[in-house]
């Protein structure tokens, strides 16, 4: 399938191969506890970027780091889940917002601060924090959805086909994400 693509493309997939194999193995290591499986995680989830290299390509921009790591890290937890469903075994894993680092941390993804004051970040980062705790209280698959159309800016046709369900599937569950949303800030702010 490599020697298919173009010398370019074949150095980009290379390059985000080198860049995001450990991130990727480490999230398919900790849904899978296997590192056999884990390693056909990453087989895997390099076929998925290169049958979406285009999506890949448009976030290959200095300032849009963090689209494409959450890109690869949702193909990668999603490619995961599906041999974990192969496989029926369980295991739980974090929401798209935060990534488990080498020492088992849990961090929060790098959000830049476009805001031009200080009253304006704070706002911002509180905002950012309360729909952050949000997508944390909602389902896996409902939050993937939220980050890939959202966060990432892709349409609900890229994102259902990065994740492999249908367009109306992902808009449903969009749907379906914004209406828990709605509720769990509701809740907590009593609006």
């Amino acid at each position: 399938m490599l020697a298919a693509l173009c010398d370019d493309d074949r150095s980009f997939v290379a390059e985000i191969y080198e860049c995001h194999k450990n991130k990727i193995y480490a999230i398919a290591i900790g849904i899978l506890h296997n590192e056999h499986d884990a390693g056909e995680a990453l087989q895997e989830t390099m076929i998925q970027i290169i049958n979406n290299i285009d999506a890949f390509r448009e976030s290959n921009k200095d300032e849009l780091k963090n689209r494409l790591m959450i890109l690869t890290n949702t193909i990668a937890r999603n490619v995961a889940i599906n041999i974990y469903r192969r496989k029926q075994t369980k295991q739980k894993y974090e929401g798209e917002m935060f990534y488990k680092s080498d020492d088992d941390d849990i961090l929060p993804l790098d959000v830049e601060d476009t805001s031009s004051n200080t009253e304006e970040t704070v706002i911002s980062n509180e905002e950012y924090r309360h729909v952050r705790d949000a997508l944390l209280r909602i389902s896996s698959d409902l939050a993937d959805a939220v980050n890939l159309v959202y966060y990432c800016g892709l349409s609900c046709a890229e994102a259902a086909k990065l994740v492999g369900i249908s367009d109306s599937a992902m808009r449903n569950r969009i749907f379906q994400a914004k209406k828990k949303l709605r509720e769990i800030l509701r809740e907590e702010f009593g609006e």
